[in-house]
């Protein structure tokens, strides 16, 4: 074999390699079918080539010269119909049968006239004297009318498809809905086109000003193998760098390796000399040693070489990274969930020049993704927790681009959602492969894509944002569970002294009993019943007290029987439907249906809703409406809501009305939230509310449903 038939055995061999891996990556997309077709032409002109530059007689360098020339002139219709349907489809030219007819025969009729004139052709071996005096075969056709008819009509072809080929692409790069990684794509579709281009002209420039005398015809594989990296580079998406990046990189790095390849070749061969005057004669074996231990005692030098210059060419990329670690570091100190959130927004916004930027959090109650400072979007924008985004957020551990998320979503309600907020890039926040959170990105203020180092960048720097959000929703539970603590051993302790209190206050109520008795033996008979009646009412109101109280300090143990929720919620209304007509309160009822049997003591569960609907109603003096919910908060709880829209509960005694003794009320003891509290936790449940000013307050119980207990 021709040592200079090398380039195109290999370009072969890849271009094939190439074509097949494009086409089992999907070999149902019409892109990868017209790839491969397009690189196999490629192989089809490199095998023509090898045949020639090998071949041992006229008559098969002529055979060679037919297989290069059917291969180099039907590419250009496969690029063609590449570019057609590559990003996207574009061109809807063939989608007609008769035009795909002529475009591909067109090319298939001039070769078919081309191929017998190559018969006429001379073909003679020329011995290249300065290529170590290797016979190489040269064509000198004979001036042909019939020739160049053929020939010249290909030719134009050529230059049509692929001019059309490359203004396709040149197109599709201005379209605005292209992705940032389909830029990239098809910047670098146009590069390795260009790349193609410029070495051949360049080389047979050179050739032809210099009389290097360079057998050209070898070389011209090694044009094609260019043009198809580039293309499988894009197609396969192997997250290709910046294009620019690629073109200062290559050239600083071939550049560099020049001037370190000739200082090898000084330094080794100045050491050989050494060696060679010493010991009388030169060793292969030890040039080769020499050379080895050079490139392994300069590796440490070549690594902070390479690090110096990334620094100094690429310090931009370099300081966008060190910026984004150096918060990073900042966030592990920030314990407030929404202050960390509001941060990492901002700081997102500010490093990408983005218009907005929204954080969803998960909210583990209502199972649902709730925004967190959403920037001027509606509230009601929320996402459940096993919607398709999520799980797609979850199955791709990336950012998604928007484009990416409509087509793998199509007309789902979440894509509506997306619109709605103008999202460019979705980020998910994954811990131990849950989705805490994700980071909806609006798009660049300069109108720019996004660069694959900018979601490289994203993708560390959400990850560890969500890292420090989890710890800090940690600590909020671990703090929220002292302050639940610390509230038991208060009423624990509290419980004690008011049974003895209790017991102190009984034995007063037994002598105002019987001096009441008594006062009945005085003459003044209007006297004596209003004393009466002063000291019975009193006595009646220390016993309710005392009552309340022992409910709260000593709860009995709740008798556990089935119940259905919803009739002891109308029974509860029932009791308290008169209050509500005085004030004017309109009840009502939203119970879900189909609602399962709880195990629960029906008189503690019905004191539940008749205290939270007395203090609903009692929040709405002026009049409103009352709403008592029952539904499955999920497979093994049930939550109770009762709602007022009364003025709200102030943010400053949030916290202190479960305290026992504690009211804003005239006439309130300060026990009914305190006697709530104390019977949901032993029932295993627990009681949150929602409140905002002016606006109205929710109770939340949510309770074990315990169908086997």
């Amino acid at each position: 074999m021709d040592i200079r038939s090398l380039p195109s055995i290999i370009a072969f061999a890849l271009n094939v390699l190439l074509g097949l891996i494009v086409l089992s990556n999907d070999p149902r997309k019409a892109s990868n079918r017209f790839f491969t077709l397009f690189v196999f032409s490629l192989a089809i002109w490199n095998i023509g080539e090898f045949i020639t530059i090998n071949s041992t007689s006229s008559g098969v360098a002529l055979l060679g010269l037919r297989v290069f020339l059917v291969g180099l002139f039907m590419a250009p219709v496969f690029f063609l119909q590449f570019t057609c349907s590559f990003p996207r489809k574009c061109s809807l030219f063939f989608d007609n049968v008769k035009n795909r007819l002529v475009a591909y025969l067109m090319p298939i009729a001039s070769l078919s006239l081309l191929l017998p004139q190559l018969s006429g052709l001379r073909i003679e071996s020329e011995l290249q004297k300065r290529w170590n005096y290797v016979f190489y075969y040269t064509v000198e056709p004979e001036l042909s009318f019939l020739f160049h008819i053929p020939y010249f009509v290909l030719v134009g072809l050529t230059v049509f498809y692929t001019t059309w080929g490359i203004r396709n692409l040149i197109v599709s790069l201005k379209t605005k809905t292209l992705l940032a990684r389909q830029q990239l794509q098809v910047k670098y579709l146009i590069f390795g086109i260009i790349c193609m281009g410029v070495a051949a002209v360049v080389v047979d420039l050179s050739n032809y000003l210099f009389h290097w005398g360079l057998p050209l015809f070898s070389l011209s594989s090694l044009y094609s193998l260019l043009v198809s990296l580039f293309f499988a580079i894009a197609i396969l998406k192997y997250k290709p760098l910046e294009i620019h990046t690629l073109i200062k990189g290559g050239i600083l790095y071939s550049s560099l390796s020049a001037m370190v390849l000739v200082i090898y070749v000084l330094v080794v061969k100045r050491v050989s000399d050494l060696i060679g005057g010493v010991a009388g004669t030169r060793s292969l074996w030890t040039e080769a040693l020499f050379v080895l231990a050079l490139v392994i005692l300069s590796r440490p030098l070549k690594n902070r070489v390479e690090g110096v210059i990334d620094r100094f060419f690429y310090r931009g990329k370099y300081q966008h990274q060190k910026e984004l670690m150096d918060f990073t570091e900042t966030l592990s100190d920030v314990t407030d969930p929404q202050e960390l959130v509001q941060a990492t927004a901002n700081f997102i916004a500010q490093a990408f020049h983005i218009r907005r930027v929204i954080v969803f959090l998960l909210d583990r109650e209502s199972n649902r993704f709730i925004p967190c400072c959403p920037q001027g979007i509606e509230s009601e924008v929320e996402f459940g927790s096993d919607s398709p985004l999520a799980e797609k957020l979850k199955i791709s551990k990336a950012p998604l681009e928007f484009e990416d998320l409509r087509e793998a979503l199509g007309t789902h309600a979440d894509v509506e959602k997306l619109i709605t907020i103008r999202a460019s890039i979705v980020v998910p926040m994954l811990v131990k492969d849950e989705l805490l959170a994700f980071a909806i990105l609006g798009e660049k203020i300069s109108k720019h894509g996004w660069a694959v180092e900018d979601l490289e960048l994203l993708t560390v720097f959400f990850n560890q944002a969500a890292m420090a959000i989890s710890r800090a929703l940690m600590y909020q539970e671990v703090k929220a569970k002292e302050r639940q603590l610390m509230r038991s051993e208060k009423l624990a302790a509290l419980g004690e002294l008011s049974a003895g209190i209790a017991h102190e206050i009984r034995n007063p109520l037994g002598v105002i009993s019987g001096s009441a008795q008594t006062l009945g033996k005085i003459s003044d008979q209007q006297t004596r019943e209003e004393l009466i009646q002063f000291i019975i009412g009193e006595t009646e109101r220390l016993n309710n007290l005392l009552r309340d109280f022992l409910d709260f300090a000593r709860p009995r143990k709740p008798n556990l029987t089935a119940c259905d929720l919803r009739k002891l919620a109308d029974h509860s209304l029932e009791l308290v439907a008169s209050k509500a007509a005085d004030c004017g309160v309109r009840i009502e009822k939203q119970y879900a249906p189909d609602l399962p049997l709880t195990v629960v003591d029906p008189g503690q569960i019905e004191q539940i809703f008749v205290n939270l609907e007395l203090n609903a109603i009692e929040a709405m003096p002026q009049g409103g409406t009352l709403k008592v919910g029952i539904k499955k908060s999920d497979s093994k709880r049930l939550a109770i809501q009762i709602s007022d829209a009364g003025c709200g509960i102030p943010a400053g005694i949030r916290s202190r009305i479960y305290d026992p003794f504690f009211t804003t009320k005239e006439a309130g003891t300060g026990l009914g939230l305190s006697v709530v509290h104390r019977i949901v936790e032993n029932h295993g449940g627990e009681i949150s509310l929602s409140t905002a000013e002016g606006k109205g307050t929710t109770f939340t119980v949510t309770l074990p449903i315990n169908e086997n207990s």
